[in-house]
């Protein structure tokens, strides 16, 4: 198993790392193609590669079977990648490439090797803690260099002003982020035994990416996870303190990015902070009341209110706009960015023929534009027409109710390894795997990301497998 342990832990430092920060000369116009080459190619080395020494050692006996060590996340991750598979093969669209997909790539050749390198990462991977700074060096070495190109260098990398650094489209670094963001400053406020300065590095570089790239579902996924996890910080003191510390840092960011609005405000936050500083230690203790039900039961009414505040006040702009619109049965295509205009579309494009199984691996964009070719041309939207911008719609149309449930369930048998073992690195891998699916409810899957989604599972499920030991 070290052997095995070795190569897959070259295979996760190429991926966090490498695989995030390398780009060609040609820079954004061919960075899709780019990535897609570097991440089919290695990985496609590293399970062939795996695949050969783990049977050789096995006919050899050199290790057991059984020490690999299988649970029902597999299953439900087989069966997942068995329904995409069949999807495919019986998909009305065959004369198309569905093995590579057009044009984001994502057909069946990548998602199955996000299922099998899956499997063996997790399967072989000892988890150790540093695999969590690797995870997160790309936070700050890209968050540096979006910066740098915020100054007005970015025909350095990109040659455009919608894209920045190593990823290029704003949306797939806010998607990129999140996790970033997610990851950094949960285990700033839960891992006591990690570098603190590091983490923390690493949270205010992803918000002043966040506050570049100005991308409203980044703005969206924080506020939520922001929100899941205050009932649990506030019955633990010595959390709350850097919750506290996280909670004015979003907002010392915001400020300065629009210091000229909100200047004044920076000295009082200061003040603030200090005063909490201070007086945490002598006076939380005292009025920390430890019930998980009431801190969640306050979490609840507090969204019922806010929801209620969003239907009753009528805001003029902005994301607060279109949701109180959206409440009053006003779907605008504009909202979200002109995700209303796809999301409706897809909707009607829901075949009750193709239901079940969908219309295989990657058909969205071929489904799409048979229908809405004139429509899209007649407004401009050519270049939007490759996914829902909703990773679920997405998947209705391509593997179906089926191949959704199924992906559902894979990731609900992911979330329940944690019930009988639950330490702080276990809920900061949870909270960022979740971070990914909130950010899918407004974004697509692409080959830039998603990997680093599935290896965040393999993390995980290691991580849970060492501490039942």
């Amino acid at each position: 198993m070290k052997l095995l342990n070795r190569i897959t832990n070259i295979y996760l430092i190429y991926i966090f790392i490498f695989f995030i920060l390398i780009i060609d000369q040609s820079g954004y116009s061919n960075i899709l193609v780019f990535k897609w080459n570097m991440y089919v190619i290695f990985s496609i080395i590293y399970i062939l590669a795996m695949l050969i020494i783990a049977m050789f050692k096995i006919l050899n006996k050199s290790i057991s079977i059984n020490e690999f060590r299988f649970n029902k996340v597999y299953i439900f991750a087989l069966i997942y990648l068995l329904l995409m598979i069949i999807s495919t093969i019986i998909s009305p669209y065959k004369n198309y490439n569905l093995i590579i997909g057009s044009p984001r790539m994502q057909g069946l050749l990548v998602n199955i090797i996000y299922i099998i390198s899956f499997i063996i990462v997790s399967l072989t991977y000892k988890f150790n803690k540093n695999i969590l700074y690797v995870v997160l060096l790309p936070s700050i070495v890209l968050g540096i260099l979006i910066i740098i190109q915020s100054f007005n260098f970015n025909n350095a990398i990109c040659g455009t002003d919608y894209c920045y650094g190593t990823i290029g489209n704003v949306d797939t670094i806010g998607l990129l982020y999140t996790m970033y963001i997610t990851l950094s400053l949960t285990l700033f406020i839960f891992a006591n035994k990690l570098n603190k300065i590091y983490l923390f590095v690493s949270v205010i570089l992803s918000l002043i990416v966040m506050m570049i790239i100005n991308v409203t579902s980044m703005y969206v996924s924080l506020f939520i996870i922001m929100l899941l996890i205050l009932p649990y910080v506030v019955l633990r003191s010595n959390y709350l303190l850097k919750y506290l510390i996280i909670v004015l840092s979003i907002l010392v960011v915001l400020l300065i990015y629009q210091l000229d609005k909100y200047y004044i405000l920076i000295p009082f936050i200061i003040i603030v902070m200090i005063f909490i500083l201070i007086l945490h230690n002598r006076y939380y203790n005292i009025m920390c009341k430890k019930n998980i039900k009431i801190s969640y039961t306050l979490l609840i009414i507090f969204i019922i209110l806010l929801i209620l505040g969003i239907y009753m006040i009528n805001f003029k702009s902005g994301l607060l706009y279109e949701l109180h619109s959206i409440m009053h049965g006003q779907f605008d295509d504009s909202f979200g960015t002109y995700r209303m205009y796809l999301i409706k579309r897809t909707i009607k494009m829901i075949n009750i023929k193709n239901i079940l199984l969908g219309s295989g691996v990657d058909t969205f964009y071929i489904i799409f534009t048979n229908n809405y070719f004139n429509d899209l041309v007649s407004r401009g939207y050519v270049n939007i027409n490759d996914s829902a911008c909703n990773i679920y719609l997405t998947m209705i149309i391509n593997i179906g109710i089926l191949g959704l449930s199924s992906f559902l369930l894979f990731i609900m048998s992911v979330f329940r390894l944690i019930k009988n073992n639950i330490s702080e690195i276990s809920i900061c891998l949870l909270i960022t795997i979740l971070s990914y699916l909130i950010q899918g409810l407004f974004n697509i899957e692409v080959v830039i990301v998603t990997p680093i989604f599935y290896l965040l599972i393999s993390i995980y499920i290691s991580y849970q497998k060492s501490i039942e030991k």
